[in-house]
């Protein structure tokens, strides 16, 4: 049970989606002008501002395919998978995407809902977060699954 509760830990604490936030969050606090240009084109309501948080929407379902198709890589050798004694690891990693692809969507239905009402700062930080994000978690699943298949394939 430990072990299972240390890797979760390492699964959030140690990710590529951790680095992107902190990134995001330390070079708002000294390079901010790129994160208020963002939050003012949001805050004016361009249309073309209307359709770019729905990046990380669509990310989101290409994230939950992908997490399905890395669950069942190789139709014919699944088996082997399913019964890798590490399985569990994987499955908590598979969720743990979804739920870092689910933040960033709900980032992006923030910025929809409160443009108006949040700063524009906080707005290019929510943005960039989210979409940062959002494209990691896809690169992640997406090499996990050329491995996975790469592996089963032996």
């Amino acid at each position: 049970m430990i072990r299972r509760f240390a890797e979760l830990i390492r699964i959030i604490v140690i990710s590529p989606e951790t680095v992107i936030i902190m990134t995001v969050f330390a070079t708002s606090r000294y390079w901010a002008n790129p994160y208020e240009a963002v939050g003012q084109h949001f805050i004016a309501n361009d249309k073309l501002w209307e359709f770019i948080p729905a990046i990380p929407l669509g990310l989101l379902s290409f994230s939950v395919y992908l997490a399905f198709q890395v669950q069942a890589p190789v139709e014919s050798s699944n088996r082997e998978l399913y019964d890798w004694n590490l399985y569990w690891a994987l499955k908590y990693r598979i969720v743990a995407a979804m739920a870092w692809a689910g933040a960033s969507a709900l980032c992006s239905i923030v910025i929809w809902i409160f443009s108006r009402d949040l700063s524009a700062a906080l707005l290019g930080l929510l943005f960039y977060s989210s979409v940062g994000v959002s494209v990691t978690v896809a690169i992640t699943e997406i090499l996990s699954l050329f491995s996975l298949k790469e592996i089963m394939a032996k």
